[in-house]
């Protein structure tokens, strides 16, 4: 069957201070009181995707209304119940957002589900044409989120070639990476031997070349390591920067990626000046499933979860200044050294234009 073709799939709101789209699931007043009844939580993509199925007797559902969901919308998701069912499309755009979603969501410690609809349907379009008794009947065929990614990339990968096997692996291991739980992790590694046909030792060996797990040091030893702090300012900045459009073109005028000292922040500040201009809107929802570096979108995703930074522009813009009067208080540090070896070496042309540069960069920092 063809999927609809004149219907909007989302709801294309203004967004604004009072509403955005990060911070909602569409129907979800609705759906609450079900969601929390049955503890578990359908998430579809589309409204219309939410609104037949509920209609049809399906209560517990609401929309994202996108392809990625955001760490606000998981917040909100975590009042009510631990365990989410993802039931997005069936074509490869779906397929390709529930591996997303489901890689977010064990790692903010939910329990996922995932339904596979039929061929070349959606939600909606499921409940428009089947009974509702074969309308239930698909929506409760859940399958664990390992079951289902190894589904897709057996259809993906050669299961019996060498090179298969690897990608296979690799797949599963990156998900598996998002669990807490040691102990999930190693009864999945088992379910995998049985689907490559490799030996358990063999698995858990290259699980744990590719994903070592951090030494726990005494605490001697921890107080001689060199910490690098994440400070809040920082932490401010960084937030900031994926929940207001606004934010970006800003950070990007006024810093630069050497004026941020903790390294995660370092490394994703110079992943976005070089991979995204100032059009970008990096509060948008489909920004963080499309990051390909695990370790920034972790960093992001987690960073969105705290409570400490607080998102407030004149803080946001406040703490802007404080990184670049930090920079220039180097660069005035810098200067001083400059000057002082210039004019033990006699350099006094240098000297002089070092002194020019010093008074007119102090004076804009005084005035400012």
């Amino acid at each position: 069957m063809e999927r609809r073709r004149h219907s909007s799939k989302y709801i294309n709101s203004i967004e604004s201070q009072v509403y955005s789209k990060r911070d909602h699931l569409y129907g979800f007043n609705f759906s609450k009181d079900d969601i929390a009844k049955s503890d578990e939580v359908i998430i579809v993509e589309g409204y219309l995707d939410m609104i037949m199925p509920h209609v049809s007797g399906i209560k517990n559902i609401a929309a994202s209304l996108g392809t990625a969901l955001t760490v606000e919308q998981i917040r909100l998701i975590r009042r009510y119940t631990n365990n989410v069912t993802l039931v997005y499309d069936s074509d490869k755009a779906g397929q390709l957002a529930t591996l997303r979603a489901l890689d977010l969501l064990l790692e903010n410690d939910l329990k996922v589900k995932v339904v596979s609809l039929p061929s070349g349907f959606d939600p909606d379009s499921l409940v428009r044409t089947k009974s509702k008794e074969e309308s239930a009947r698909i929506f409760n065929d859940k399958k664990d989120f390992f079951d289902y990614k190894v589904e897709i990339l057996r259809k993906t990968y050669d299961v019996e070639s060498i090179e298969g096997k690897t990608k296979i692996a690799q797949e599963i291991f990156s998900t598996l990476n998002k669990l807490n739980s040691e102990i999930e992790k190693y009864e999945y590694i088992k379910k995998l031997c049985f689907v490559l046909k490799v030996k358990e030792e063999i698995l858990i060996s290259e699980f744990k070349k590719i994903f070592p797990k951090k030494e726990v040091k005494s605490q001697q030893a921890a107080n001689l390591q060199p910490k690098e702090p994440f400070s809040v300012t920082e932490k401010i900045i960084i937030k900031f920067m994926f929940s207001n459009k606004k934010a970006f073109p800003l950070i990007r005028k006024n810093l630069q990626e050497e004026d941020f000292s903790y390294p995660l922040a370092r490394k994703t500040v110079a992943y976005f000046f070089k991979n995204y201009d100032d059009s970008v809107d990096l509060a948008s929802n489909k920004i963080l499933g499309a990051i390909e570096d695990k370790e920034i979108s972790g960093f992001i995703s987690k960073i969105l979860m705290e409570e400490d930074a607080p998102l407030d522009g004149e803080i946001f813009k406040s703490c802007i200044l404080k990184l670049k009067q930090k920079h220039v208080r180097l660069s005035l540090d810098k200067m001083r050294q400059d000057m002082k070896e210039a004019e033990s070496k006699g350099d006094k042309d240098k000297l002089k234009v070092l002194i020019g540069k010093f008074d007119r960069i102090n004076s804009e920092v005084k005035n400012a």
